[in-house]
């Protein structure tokens, strides 16, 4: 049996596995590619699109499916072929039309599975629902930027009125999101063991943000970097270096050593 046999990594991508401007430290990449060839699983579990994710280089190829779109799409790591897809009701429009009417976004954009998407901003003249309503079908998030106190303001807005009809959270601090309820980077990791069956043995969810919560709670062992927010940290089973000092790296190198026993470690 190979050494990392039976793990998968499900790995957030921005302020996690990548450094700052979506670059990838020579420390980690290493790290990545001695864990797939000595057997294990790794992806990354992001709010951005299949492509891009596809598309970072020869350097970096996932070895196991996409998580895309804060979970709403779960794609094949090769040729980005949709396994599952998690897509909104067209009701998100009546609820971006609402929070529109407060005020506080400085611009909202929808996402559909081609990757295309449109954007409203206050400027516009028009509700988001009349900007919106010809963007081809599925929709798999609305995102929704502002200053960081507004992005809380509206995301407790969200949560007082619609937290039963869809999922959401900030995935920066300036950037709130909403998905379909089904849907879930935590979701999609249970989906990829499922699919895995007795492959794997371990999930590990690695986040820093609010976007992470699900991820880092719902895996067999959750990890928060050093410079994920409280929230992350506090569901997580252990906490790590921050991504500036490669903690993917750090990560992939003490697996082997961890026990049963829960651990926070810095």
């Amino acid at each position: 049996m190979k050494k990392y046999e039976g793990y998968l990594i499900c790995t957030d991508f921005d302020g996690t596995f990548a450094l700052p401007n979506a670059r990838l430290s020579e420390e980690n990449l290493e790290a990545v590619s001695y864990f797939q060839q000595n057997g294990g699983l790794f992806t990354i579990a992001s709010g951005r699109t299949p492509t891009f994710i596809r598309e970072l280089g020869d350097r970096f190829r996932p070895n196991a499916p996409i998580i895309a779109m804060n979970g709403a799409m779960l794609c094949d790591e090769n040729d980005g072929h949709v396994l599952r897809r998690f897509p909104m009701s067209r009701d998100v429009l009546e609820i971006m039309d609402d929070i529109a009417a407060t005020g506080l976004p400085r611009r909202m954009s929808l996402w559909n599975e081609y990757e295309i998407r449109d954007d409203w901003t206050r400027e516009d003249g028009v509700l988001p629902s009349a900007r919106f309503k010809s963007l081809p079908e599925p929709w798999f998030k609305t995102v929704i930027t502002a200053d960081p106190e507004s992005t809380l303001k509206i995301r407790d807005y969200f949560l007082a009125r619609y937290a039963e009809r869809f999922n959401c959270g900030r995935s920066w601090p300036e950037g709130f999101e909403i998905h379909s309820l089904e849907s879930g980077k935590g979701e999609c990791m249970r989906a990829l063991k499922e699919m895995y069956g007795g492959r794997v043995h371990t999930t590990v969810g690695v986040g820093d943000y609010e976007n992470d919560l699900s991820l880092v709670r719902d895996a067999d062992l959750g990890y928060a970097v050093g410079n994920a927010i409280d929230a992350v940290k506090a569901v997580a089973r252990r906490v790590t270096v921050s991504n500036a000092e490669h903690a993917i790296a750090r990560i992939i190198a003490e697996l082997p050593t961890i026990t049963a026993a829960p651990c926070h470690c810095e």
